[in-house]
């Protein structure tokens, strides 16, 4: 009995730890199930991730791995301490030519990715996230 005990608690610790991070340091991957283009009302039933690395970066992948973006975080706005609460937090970011933002955010168990890149149109994308996993 105090095997299948420790085996539980140390089960659900790993589960709970990717909801209980403090989303604005730590390194999270968020996994997205679908993509829409904003500006042209698209939506692609698709996994990519979007992993923040703290207040430093972004990195955005297909599933296979391959890098779709990269963004390095200028600033961040707003403060969201736990991953499990509803909240939001929005980065100012920069792709290396242009800058935008991404803002995250949760409420009643819904989590969208926004990313705005100031370009001529912008580019505005939405993720709609399944799961975080910290890393």
């Amino acid at each position: 009995m105090k095997k299948f005990t420790l085996s539980l608690i140390i089960a659900l610790a790993e589960f709970a730890s990717g909801y209980s991070q403090n989303v604005k340091t730590s390194t999270i991957q968020w996994s997205s199930v679908k993509t829409m283009d904003i500006n042209k009302g698209d939506s692609n039933d698709e996994a990519t991730t979007l992993t923040n690395y703290g207040t430093t970066r972004f990195e955005w992948k297909n599933q296979d791995g391959s890098m779709r973006k990269n963004f390095q975080i200028i600033e961040v706005v707003g403060d969201w301490t736990n991953a499990a609460s509803d909240g939001s937090l929005t980065f100012e970011v920069t792709d290396g030519t242009n800058s935008g933002t991404i803002t995250i955010r949760k409420d009643d168990q819904n989590t969208k990715v926004l990313m705005v890149i100031v370009t001529d149109p912008p580019q505005v994308t939405e993720l709609t996230i399944q799961s975080l996993q910290a890393l």
